[in-house]
Protein backbone atom coordinates (compact mmCIF):
# COMPACT_ATOMS: atom_id res chain seq x y z
CA UNK A 1 0.00 0.00 0.00
CA UNK A 2 1.14 3.54 -0.72
CA UNK A 3 -0.06 6.31 1.57
CA UNK A 4 -0.43 9.70 -0.11
CA UNK A 5 -1.42 12.31 2.42
CA UNK A 6 -4.45 10.83 4.22
CA UNK A 7 -5.50 8.46 1.41
CA UNK A 8 -4.22 4.89 1.08
CA UNK A 9 -3.91 3.29 -2.34
CA UNK A 10 -3.15 -0.34 -3.15
CA UNK A 11 -0.22 -1.06 -5.43
CA UNK A 12 -2.02 -2.13 -8.59
CA UNK A 13 -0.17 -3.81 -11.41
CA UNK A 14 -1.74 -2.65 -14.65
CA UNK A 15 -1.90 -5.20 -17.46
CA UNK A 16 -0.47 -4.42 -20.87
CA UNK A 17 -3.76 -3.94 -22.80
CA UNK A 18 -4.76 -0.84 -20.83
CA UNK A 19 -4.31 2.19 -23.10
CA UNK A 20 -3.89 5.66 -21.61
CA UNK A 21 -3.85 8.79 -23.76
CA UNK A 22 -2.41 11.92 -22.14
CA UNK A 23 -3.43 15.35 -23.44
CA UNK A 24 -1.25 18.48 -23.28
CA UNK A 25 -0.89 21.65 -25.33
CA UNK A 26 2.75 22.75 -25.14
CA UNK A 27 5.66 20.73 -26.53
CA UNK A 28 8.56 22.34 -24.68
CA UNK A 29 10.26 20.97 -21.59
CA UNK A 30 10.49 24.36 -19.90
CA UNK A 31 6.89 23.65 -18.90
CA UNK A 32 6.70 21.75 -15.61
CA UNK A 33 3.58 19.86 -16.69
CA UNK A 34 5.41 18.59 -19.78
CA UNK A 35 8.25 17.30 -17.59
CA UNK A 36 5.73 15.51 -15.38
CA UNK A 37 4.09 13.83 -18.38
CA UNK A 38 7.52 12.68 -19.51
CA UNK A 39 8.11 11.12 -16.08
CA UNK A 40 4.66 9.51 -15.94
CA UNK A 41 4.81 8.12 -19.47
CA UNK A 42 8.31 6.75 -18.94
CA UNK A 43 7.17 4.75 -15.92
CA UNK A 44 3.65 3.73 -16.94
CA UNK A 45 4.75 2.42 -20.34
CA UNK A 46 6.30 -0.56 -18.56
CA UNK A 47 2.81 -1.90 -17.77
CA UNK A 48 0.49 0.01 -20.13
CA UNK A 49 0.25 1.30 -23.67
CA UNK A 50 0.78 5.04 -23.30
CA UNK A 51 0.21 7.70 -25.91
CA UNK A 52 0.53 11.47 -25.69
CA UNK A 53 -1.51 13.88 -27.81
CA UNK A 54 0.11 17.33 -28.07
CA UNK A 55 -1.68 20.32 -29.57
CA UNK A 56 1.41 22.07 -30.92
CA UNK A 57 3.98 21.06 -33.52
CA UNK A 58 6.72 18.55 -32.57
CA UNK A 59 9.24 19.93 -30.09
CA UNK A 60 11.34 18.87 -27.12
CA UNK A 61 8.65 16.84 -25.35
CA UNK A 62 7.81 14.91 -28.52
CA UNK A 63 11.48 14.11 -29.07
CA UNK A 64 12.00 12.98 -25.47
CA UNK A 65 8.88 10.79 -25.49
CA UNK A 66 9.77 9.23 -28.83
CA UNK A 67 13.26 8.45 -27.52
CA UNK A 68 11.81 6.34 -24.70
CA UNK A 69 9.32 4.54 -26.95
CA UNK A 70 6.11 6.44 -26.19
CA UNK A 71 3.73 7.04 -29.08
CA UNK A 72 3.23 10.75 -29.78
CA UNK A 73 0.47 12.48 -31.74
CA UNK A 74 1.01 16.12 -32.67
CA UNK A 75 -2.01 18.06 -33.90
CA UNK A 76 0.33 20.55 -35.62
CA UNK A 77 -1.59 23.71 -34.73
CA UNK A 78 -0.29 26.94 -33.13
CA UNK A 79 -3.03 27.22 -30.49
CA UNK A 80 -6.01 25.39 -29.01
CA UNK A 81 -8.62 27.41 -30.92
CA UNK A 82 -7.54 26.20 -34.37
CA UNK A 83 -10.56 24.75 -36.24
CA UNK A 84 -8.46 21.89 -37.67
CA UNK A 85 -8.25 20.27 -34.22
CA UNK A 86 -11.51 18.26 -34.11
CA UNK A 87 -10.83 16.36 -37.34
CA UNK A 88 -7.21 15.64 -36.38
CA UNK A 89 -8.11 14.63 -32.83
CA UNK A 90 -10.73 12.21 -34.12
CA UNK A 91 -8.01 10.48 -36.15
CA UNK A 92 -5.86 10.20 -33.01
CA UNK A 93 -8.69 8.48 -31.13
CA UNK A 94 -9.37 6.11 -34.03
CA UNK A 95 -5.70 5.16 -34.26
CA UNK A 96 -4.81 4.81 -30.57
CA UNK A 97 -8.21 3.62 -29.26
CA UNK A 98 -7.62 4.62 -25.64
CA UNK A 99 -9.32 3.00 -22.66
CA UNK A 100 -8.92 6.23 -20.71
CA UNK A 101 -8.13 9.79 -21.73
CA UNK A 102 -6.14 11.71 -19.14
CA UNK A 103 -6.11 15.44 -19.81
CA UNK A 104 -3.48 17.70 -18.22
CA UNK A 105 -3.85 20.75 -20.44
CA UNK A 106 -6.87 20.40 -22.73
CA UNK A 107 -7.06 22.79 -25.67
CA UNK A 108 -10.43 24.40 -26.42
CA UNK A 109 -11.44 22.33 -29.44
CA UNK A 110 -10.21 19.07 -27.93
CA UNK A 111 -12.32 19.80 -24.86
CA UNK A 112 -15.33 20.66 -27.00
CA UNK A 113 -14.92 17.46 -29.04
CA UNK A 114 -14.66 15.36 -25.87
CA UNK A 115 -17.74 17.08 -24.44
CA UNK A 116 -19.86 16.42 -27.51
CA UNK A 117 -18.44 13.13 -28.84
CA UNK A 118 -16.41 10.11 -27.67
CA UNK A 119 -18.59 9.84 -24.59
CA UNK A 120 -17.85 6.14 -24.27
CA UNK A 121 -14.21 6.82 -23.32
CA UNK A 122 -13.75 7.73 -19.62
CA UNK A 123 -12.11 11.13 -19.15
CA UNK A 124 -9.82 11.99 -16.24
CA UNK A 125 -8.66 15.57 -15.82
CA UNK A 126 -5.72 16.79 -13.73
CA UNK A 127 -6.03 20.36 -12.46
CA UNK A 128 -2.64 21.99 -11.91
CA UNK A 129 -3.61 25.30 -10.28
CA UNK A 130 -6.24 27.64 -8.86
CA UNK A 131 -9.01 28.58 -11.28
CA UNK A 132 -9.39 32.24 -10.28
CA UNK A 133 -5.64 32.80 -10.15
CA UNK A 134 -5.19 31.30 -13.62
CA UNK A 135 -8.08 33.30 -15.09
CA UNK A 136 -6.53 36.54 -13.89
CA UNK A 137 -3.80 36.14 -16.53
CA UNK A 138 -6.06 34.98 -19.39
CA UNK A 139 -7.52 37.24 -22.13
CA UNK A 140 -11.14 38.23 -21.57
CA UNK A 141 -12.30 36.49 -24.76
CA UNK A 142 -10.73 33.22 -23.62
CA UNK A 143 -12.44 33.48 -20.22
CA UNK A 144 -15.84 34.00 -21.86
CA UNK A 145 -15.42 31.02 -24.20
CA UNK A 146 -14.21 28.85 -21.31
CA UNK A 147 -17.16 29.88 -19.14
CA UNK A 148 -19.64 28.94 -21.87
CA UNK A 149 -18.03 25.66 -22.90
CA UNK A 150 -16.62 24.23 -19.67
CA UNK A 151 -20.00 22.78 -18.51
CA UNK A 152 -20.08 20.69 -21.70
CA UNK A 153 -16.70 19.15 -20.86
CA UNK A 154 -17.36 18.87 -17.11
CA UNK A 155 -20.29 16.52 -17.70
CA UNK A 156 -17.83 14.10 -19.33
CA UNK A 157 -15.30 13.97 -16.50
CA UNK A 158 -15.21 10.65 -14.64
CA UNK A 159 -12.57 11.74 -12.11
CA UNK A 160 -10.76 14.98 -11.32
CA UNK A 161 -7.20 14.73 -10.03
CA UNK A 162 -5.78 17.68 -8.10
CA UNK A 163 -2.04 18.09 -7.58
CA UNK A 164 -2.16 19.44 -4.02
CA UNK A 165 -4.54 19.43 -1.08
CA UNK A 166 -5.01 23.24 -0.88
CA UNK A 167 -5.97 23.33 -4.58
CA UNK A 168 -8.42 20.45 -3.98
CA UNK A 169 -10.05 22.37 -1.15
CA UNK A 170 -10.39 25.42 -3.39
CA UNK A 171 -11.85 23.40 -6.27
CA UNK A 172 -14.32 21.59 -4.02
CA UNK A 173 -15.43 24.87 -2.44
CA UNK A 174 -16.01 26.56 -5.81
CA UNK A 175 -17.42 23.58 -7.69
CA UNK A 176 -20.52 23.88 -9.84
CA UNK A 177 -23.54 21.60 -9.21
CA UNK A 178 -22.84 18.06 -10.39
CA UNK A 179 -19.13 18.37 -9.69
CA UNK A 180 -17.48 14.93 -9.70
CA UNK A 181 -15.34 13.52 -6.91
CA UNK A 182 -11.79 14.85 -6.69
CA UNK A 183 -8.66 13.12 -5.46
CA UNK A 184 -5.15 14.39 -4.72
CA UNK A 185 -2.33 12.88 -6.76
CA UNK A 186 0.99 14.70 -6.72
CA UNK A 187 3.10 15.47 -9.76
CA UNK A 188 6.06 13.09 -9.87
CA UNK A 189 9.82 13.52 -9.79
CA UNK A 190 11.94 10.67 -11.17
CA UNK A 191 14.82 10.63 -8.71
CA UNK A 192 16.94 8.07 -10.52
CA UNK A 193 17.02 10.31 -13.62
CA UNK A 194 18.16 13.49 -11.89
CA UNK A 195 21.58 14.77 -13.07
CA UNK A 196 24.64 14.42 -10.88
CA UNK A 197 25.10 17.35 -8.52
CA UNK A 198 28.11 19.48 -9.50
CA UNK A 199 28.71 22.85 -7.86
CA UNK A 200 31.60 23.96 -10.07
CA UNK A 201 30.67 23.56 -13.74
CA UNK A 202 28.32 26.57 -13.78
CA UNK A 203 30.96 28.79 -12.18
CA UNK A 204 33.37 27.76 -14.91
CA UNK A 205 30.80 28.46 -17.64
CA UNK A 206 29.99 31.91 -16.25
CA UNK A 207 33.56 32.64 -15.10
CA UNK A 208 32.55 33.17 -11.49
CA UNK A 209 35.16 32.61 -8.73
CA UNK A 210 34.67 29.44 -6.66
CA UNK A 211 34.28 31.40 -3.40
CA UNK A 212 31.17 33.26 -4.67
CA UNK A 213 27.74 31.97 -3.69
CA UNK A 214 25.29 31.26 -6.51
CA UNK A 215 21.66 32.05 -5.76
CA UNK A 216 19.01 31.50 -8.39
CA UNK A 217 15.44 30.96 -9.48
CA UNK A 218 13.78 29.36 -12.50
CA UNK A 219 10.42 29.82 -14.19
CA UNK A 220 8.29 31.83 -16.57
CA UNK A 221 8.89 35.55 -16.26
CA UNK A 222 5.26 36.35 -15.51
CA UNK A 223 3.38 37.94 -12.61
CA UNK A 224 2.63 34.63 -10.91
CA UNK A 225 6.31 33.92 -10.23
CA UNK A 226 6.93 37.41 -8.73
CA UNK A 227 10.43 37.90 -10.15
CA UNK A 228 10.43 41.46 -8.80
CA UNK A 229 10.57 40.04 -5.26
CA UNK A 230 13.44 37.80 -6.36
CA UNK A 231 15.32 40.89 -7.54
CA UNK A 232 14.51 42.76 -4.34
CA UNK A 233 15.86 39.89 -2.23
CA UNK A 234 19.00 39.84 -4.37
CA UNK A 235 19.44 43.58 -3.76
CA UNK A 236 19.15 42.98 -0.01
CA UNK A 237 21.78 40.24 -0.22
CA UNK A 238 24.20 42.18 -2.40
CA UNK A 239 25.32 44.43 0.45
CA UNK A 240 25.78 41.52 2.88
CA UNK A 241 26.98 38.49 0.93
CA UNK A 242 29.41 37.77 -1.89
CA UNK A 243 26.82 36.44 -4.35
CA UNK A 244 25.97 36.16 -8.00
CA UNK A 245 22.36 35.73 -9.06
CA UNK A 246 21.13 33.26 -11.67
CA UNK A 247 17.84 33.79 -13.53
CA UNK A 248 16.64 30.78 -15.55
CA UNK A 249 13.68 31.34 -17.84
CA UNK A 250 12.05 33.76 -20.22
CA UNK A 251 8.81 35.65 -20.64
CA UNK A 252 7.13 38.92 -21.43
CA UNK A 253 8.35 40.57 -18.20
CA UNK A 254 12.04 40.06 -19.04
CA UNK A 255 12.70 43.63 -20.32
CA UNK A 256 11.12 45.19 -17.23
CA UNK A 257 13.04 42.85 -14.94
CA UNK A 258 16.31 43.75 -16.64
CA UNK A 259 15.50 47.42 -16.27
CA UNK A 260 14.91 46.91 -12.54
CA UNK A 261 18.23 45.09 -12.15
CA UNK A 262 19.98 47.96 -13.95
CA UNK A 263 18.23 50.53 -11.75
CA UNK A 264 19.51 48.72 -8.65
CA UNK A 265 23.01 48.59 -10.18
CA UNK A 266 23.17 44.78 -10.05
CA UNK A 267 24.05 44.13 -13.70
CA UNK A 268 27.55 42.85 -12.92
CA UNK A 269 26.06 40.29 -10.49
CA UNK A 270 23.09 39.08 -12.55
CA UNK A 271 23.19 36.28 -15.12
CA UNK A 272 20.19 35.92 -17.44
CA UNK A 273 20.43 32.35 -18.73
CA UNK A 274 17.12 32.28 -20.59
CA UNK A 275 15.30 29.03 -21.17
CA UNK A 276 17.66 26.06 -20.63
CA UNK A 277 17.06 22.36 -21.20
CA UNK A 278 19.61 21.66 -18.47
CA UNK A 279 17.71 23.70 -15.86
CA UNK A 280 17.77 20.86 -13.31
CA UNK A 281 21.55 20.63 -13.61
CA UNK A 282 21.78 24.40 -13.09
CA UNK A 283 19.56 24.15 -10.01
CA UNK A 284 21.92 21.49 -8.70
CA UNK A 285 24.87 23.83 -9.20
CA UNK A 286 23.31 26.60 -7.08
CA UNK A 287 24.26 27.17 -3.47
CA UNK A 288 20.67 28.20 -2.76
CA UNK A 289 17.34 28.36 -4.57
CA UNK A 290 14.76 31.10 -4.01
CA UNK A 291 11.02 30.63 -4.50
CA UNK A 292 8.86 33.77 -4.59
CA UNK A 293 5.69 32.67 -6.42
CA UNK A 294 2.36 34.28 -5.58
CA UNK A 295 0.68 30.87 -5.93
CA UNK A 296 1.58 27.41 -7.21
CA UNK A 297 -0.38 24.24 -7.87
CA UNK A 298 2.68 22.18 -6.96
CA UNK A 299 5.92 23.82 -8.15
CA UNK A 300 8.06 21.46 -10.19
CA UNK A 301 11.23 23.46 -9.58
CA UNK A 302 10.77 23.27 -5.81
CA UNK A 303 10.66 19.47 -5.99
CA UNK A 304 13.62 19.46 -8.40
CA UNK A 305 15.64 21.60 -5.98
CA UNK A 306 14.82 19.15 -3.19
CA UNK A 307 15.81 16.23 -5.43
CA UNK A 308 19.12 17.95 -6.31
CA UNK A 309 19.79 18.64 -2.62
CA UNK A 310 19.86 22.41 -3.17
CA UNK A 311 18.57 24.34 -0.12
CA UNK A 312 15.42 26.41 -0.66
CA UNK A 313 14.43 29.72 0.91
CA UNK A 314 11.36 31.79 0.09
CA UNK A 315 7.72 32.58 0.71
CA UNK A 316 4.88 30.28 1.68
CA UNK A 317 2.27 30.80 -1.03
CA UNK A 318 -1.19 29.24 -1.55
CA UNK A 319 -1.16 25.79 -3.13
CA UNK A 320 1.77 23.41 -3.37
CA UNK A 321 4.26 25.47 -1.36
CA UNK A 322 1.68 25.72 1.41
CA UNK A 323 1.32 21.92 1.39
CA UNK A 324 5.08 21.33 1.47
CA UNK A 325 5.24 23.76 4.42
CA UNK A 326 2.63 21.63 6.22
CA UNK A 327 4.55 18.41 5.46
CA UNK A 328 7.32 19.66 7.72
CA UNK A 329 5.22 18.37 10.62
CA UNK A 330 6.15 14.85 9.40
CA UNK A 331 9.65 15.40 8.02
CA UNK A 332 11.05 18.31 9.98
CA UNK A 333 12.17 21.53 8.35
CA UNK A 334 12.78 20.96 4.64
CA UNK A 335 13.04 24.59 3.48
CA UNK A 336 13.33 28.04 5.03
CA UNK A 337 9.87 29.37 4.18
CA UNK A 338 8.25 32.44 5.71
CA UNK A 339 4.55 33.23 5.57
CA UNK A 340 4.88 37.01 5.20
CA UNK A 341 6.01 38.40 1.86
CA UNK A 342 8.93 40.21 3.48
CA UNK A 343 11.99 40.29 1.20
CA UNK A 344 14.31 41.47 3.95
CA UNK A 345 13.35 38.53 6.16
CA UNK A 346 14.01 36.12 3.31
CA UNK A 347 17.44 37.71 2.81
CA UNK A 348 18.13 37.23 6.54
CA UNK A 349 17.21 33.54 6.23
CA UNK A 350 19.57 33.18 3.26
CA UNK A 351 22.52 34.72 5.10
CA UNK A 352 21.88 32.61 8.19
CA UNK A 353 21.58 29.36 6.24
CA UNK A 354 24.71 29.96 4.15
CA UNK A 355 26.72 30.45 7.33
CA UNK A 356 25.48 27.26 9.01
CA UNK A 357 26.81 24.40 6.89
CA UNK A 358 25.60 21.70 9.26
CA UNK A 359 22.04 23.05 9.30
CA UNK A 360 22.07 23.38 5.50
CA UNK A 361 23.15 19.76 5.02
CA UNK A 362 20.47 18.50 7.41
CA UNK A 363 17.86 20.62 5.64
CA UNK A 364 18.59 19.23 2.17
CA UNK A 365 18.64 15.62 3.42
CA UNK A 366 15.18 16.00 4.97
CA UNK A 367 13.94 17.64 1.76
CA UNK A 368 15.30 14.75 -0.31
CA UNK A 369 13.54 12.22 1.94
CA UNK A 370 10.28 14.10 1.52
CA UNK A 371 10.50 13.89 -2.29
CA UNK A 372 11.57 10.26 -2.08
CA UNK A 373 8.59 9.22 0.06
CA UNK A 374 5.81 11.40 -1.43
CA UNK A 375 6.75 12.41 -4.99
CA UNK A 376 8.98 9.75 -6.54
CA UNK A 377 7.54 8.58 -9.86
CA UNK A 378 6.90 4.88 -8.96
CA UNK A 379 4.81 5.98 -5.96
CA UNK A 380 2.73 8.43 -8.00
CA UNK A 381 2.27 5.93 -10.84
CA UNK A 382 1.03 3.26 -8.41
CA UNK A 383 -1.61 5.70 -7.23
CA UNK A 384 -2.55 6.60 -10.83
CA UNK A 385 -2.86 2.91 -11.75
CA UNK A 386 -5.36 2.44 -8.92
CA UNK A 387 -7.33 5.49 -10.06
CA UNK A 388 -7.46 4.22 -13.66
CA UNK A 389 -8.77 0.82 -12.52
CA UNK A 390 -11.37 2.44 -10.29
CA UNK A 391 -12.62 4.64 -13.13
CA UNK A 392 -12.91 1.66 -15.49
CA UNK A 393 -14.83 -0.32 -12.88
CA UNK A 394 -17.15 2.59 -12.08
CA UNK A 395 -17.96 3.25 -15.74
CA UNK A 396 -18.40 -0.44 -16.51
CA UNK A 397 -15.95 -0.17 -19.39
CA UNK A 398 -13.65 -3.07 -20.29
CA UNK A 399 -10.12 -2.63 -21.56
CA UNK A 400 -9.67 -2.53 -25.31
CA UNK A 401 -8.66 -6.03 -26.49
Amino acid sequence: MYEIGKDVYPVTRVTKPLRILFLISADDLCDGIARHILSLAGNLKNNMDVGVCITHKPGELSAALTAIGVKVYNLHVPHGHDPHIPCRFKKVLNDFRPDIIHGHVISFYVGLYLGLFSRQIPLIVTIHGFGDAVKKYQPVAYRIINWVCSPILNRRIAKTIIISTPVKKWIDAHARPGHKETVVCYNPITLNEMPRKDNEWLRRELRIPSDVCLIGMAGRMAEQKDWFSFIKICACLHARQNCHFIAIGDGFLLPKLQQEVARLQLNDRFHWLGYRLDARRIIGALDLYLITSVWEGMPTVLLEAFAMRTPVVGFVSPGGVEEVFAMQADFGRVACLIQERDCQRVADQVVQLLKDVEAKEALVERAYRLVQSRFDTPIVCAQLAAIYREVLENTGRKETP
